[in-house]
């Protein structure tokens, strides 16, 4: 089960990240519990016969001490309970979050790598004040990407790769991974990845400019 998808799930609520209970690839899930939460469970099942799923994945203790010690866990633990809805940079995280997740219940390659592009491209242009395009829009997005890269390579070099060779035909034509002669699965990744860095670095700000802003 992808964790992104439960990040903000919160026990004792009816407001989750997308459509309430549903964490794709036919599995849905609810908390059950009392209204704090105290003593909450959170159940997710199969839920259509024939869909394929992802193998169950095991996670120790080790594992779950990492993501709740990662920062950008915290930081968006901190945003539910706060409840800061009217902060311009969170609705963005929310709204990037939230297409992440719906990217990954669309079933053909070619709109699931132009979505999770849009993506990318709304999380560069947060902070202008003109509309960033072509090459600067690019670097914004490889800047961003910057901050957690850990592949092989430099993310400017995979930044134009994917936008010259794959999002400007998919998006500008009728082509497809295969006529253009791309590896769809690589790209998706890819663009995941880059995605999700740029997420990570949104939140990060945000964390930063809170610290920033004088007391009243």
């Amino acid at each position: 089960m992808d964790l992104i998808r439960l990040f903000l799930f919160k026990p004792g609520e009816d407001a989750s990240i997308g459509r309430v209970g549903s964490l794709g690839n036919g599995i849905s899930g609810v908390w059950f519990g009392d209204s704090d939460g105290t003593f909450s469970r959170f159940i997710a099942r199969k839920t259509i016969r024939f869909q394929l799923v992802q193998d169950p994945m095991e996670r120790g203790v080790a594992d779950v001490r990492r993501i709740y010690n990662d920062p950008v866990f915290r930081e968006l633990c901190s945003v539910v309970c706060a409840g800061k809805e009217e902060d311009p940079l969170l609705n963005l995280v929310i709204r990037s979050l939230r297409a992440f997740r719906e990217s990954r219940d669309i079933q053909a390659a070619e709109p699931r790598f132009q979505r999770l592009a849009a993506v990318a491209e709304d999380l560069a242009r947060r902070n202008q004040t003109k509309r960033l395009q072509g090459t600067e829009l690019r670097n914004r997005v490889a800047s961003m990407a910057d901050r957690g890269w850990q592949k092989e390579g430099d993310p400017l070099a995979a930044t134009n790769d994917l936008w010259d060779n794959a999002r400007n035909p998919l998006a500008h034509s009728a082509n497809t991974f295969a006529m253009i002669g791309r590896d769809s699965d690589r790209d998706i990744e890819m663009v995941e990845m880059i995605v999700i860095i740029m997420i990570q670095s949104a939140v990060l700000d945000w964390r930063d400019e809170e610290f920033l802003m004088p007391s009243t």
